[in-house]
């Protein structure tokens, strides 16, 4: 079978497959809401909504070219990165924002024990490695409890207990990772082994 023949059943496949997460995911938590944001889709609606309807917010529009093209012209390092940081929710913008400041607090106990460019990369390697798992199974922790909810409409045994709201548990747990984040990258740097390359 040919590559163009793989790559469409592939695409079936997960088309057919991802169809009821989504389905539960909506019933849930539902698309869009502040539960589950959808900030770029619901860029992409209003823009087209503003183009088909005639009624574009032509005056925001031309501001964020401007912006665009002073960005570029400052030599700003990510001009995309800002883009993308002006539509999405706070909650997310804040998140990416303590990221870099674990990534820069690791950047420093690099420096303090004068890590040669090859112990950086494992570090920041594992780093990486690390948060996009984390990042993986909180998605997948969501499906999971999506499809859990909706069960539980049927087997009353499902029902998950209600945890009353604690925001000294979320703190220790946020400084458990905060821990993790960076003392697994400097462990993964003096550990001796193949280094692990992110493509």
């Amino acid at each position: 079978m040919e590559d163009g023949g793989r790559e469409l059943i592939g695409v079936t496949v997960a088309a057919v497959v991802l169809i009821f997460p989504m389905i539960a995911m909506d019933r849930v938590y539902e698309i869009g809401s502040a539960e589950l944001p959808a900030p770029q889709a619901g860029l992409m609606a209003l823009m087209a909504q503003g183009i088909v309807g005639g009624d574009m917010a032509w005056p925001l529009v031309i501001t964020g070219i401007f912006l665009a093209v002073g960005l570029i012209l400052i030599n700003a390092p990510s001009p995309m990165l800002i883009a993308v940081g002006m539509y999405l929710p706070f909650q997310s913008t804040s998140t990416i924002f303590v990221g870099g400041l674990i990534a820069w607090a690791l950047g420093r106990a690099l420096d303090r024990r004068e890590a040669s460019e090859a112990e950086r990369t494992k570090a920041t390697n594992a780093g990486v490695l690390l948060s996009s798992g984390f990042i993986a199974g909180e998605a997948l922790m969501a499906v999971l409890l999506a499809f859990i909810v909706l069960a539980s409409e049927v087997a009353g045994w499902l029902v998950l207990p209600q945890i009353a709201d604690s925001s000294l548990a979320g703190s220790l747990i946020f400084i458990l990772l905060i821990y993790m984040l960076i003392k697994v990258p400097l462990r993964a740097m003096s550990a001796t082994g193949p280094d692990v390359k992110m493509e």
